[in-house]
């Protein structure tokens, strides 16, 4: 059965007064559109409130997967990189305590951050580029990521029911 899910063009709250889902903020944009200042942190009614930031870069020697997440009780933070030649795989991983990953209100718009013992991200978002940065035990990265004019970028909100996402 195909489903067709709406596309957002305009900005939306992802959460209302009461922190439960925004039924307008249903859906996916081609750029940053939801809203997420109104999350509250922590329980929502019997969910967790979940947010991440997730960057993947391909070049042709390596592929490299960048991950900030704020899942309320905890923080989980990664680094993946695949060494395309060789076929070796470098994988950091971080679960951190509540505050260890700051994101903005809006997606795209400030710096993603999460700092742990052994892993650390930054993502500073620009008007036409995001600088990221990234280091672990095995690995240090800094890469500019240009957005040209049209720069597309997926953002999508898959609820759990209609009050909780």
């Amino acid at each position: 059965m195909p489903l067709s899910e709406r596309e957002i063009t305009e900005p939306v709250d992802l959460a209302g007064p009461t922190g439960l889902l925004n039924p307008e903020a249903v859906g996916w944009t081609r750029t940053p559109l939801h809203r997420t200042d109104s999350v509250t942190h922590g329980l929502i009614g019997r969910t967790r409130t979940k947010r991440w930031e997730y960057w993947a870069i391909t070049t042709p020697t390596h592929a490299v997967g960048l991950v900030v997440s704020d899942i309320s009780y905890a923080s989980t933070h990664g680094i993946f990189v695949l060494d395309r030649r060789t076929g070796e795989q470098i994988s950091h991983d971080a679960v951190g305590l509540p505050g260890a990953a700051s994101l903005p209100g809006t997606l795209g718009e400030g710096v993603s951050r999460s700092r742990t013992r052994t892993v650390q991200l930054e993502f500073t978002h620009h008007d036409d580029a995001t600088h990221l940065s990234a280091s672990g035990p095995r690995v240090r990265l800094e890469v500019t990521a240009h957005r040209p004019p049209g720069h597309q970028s997926l953002g999508v909100v898959v609820p759990w029911s209609q009050q909780f996402y």
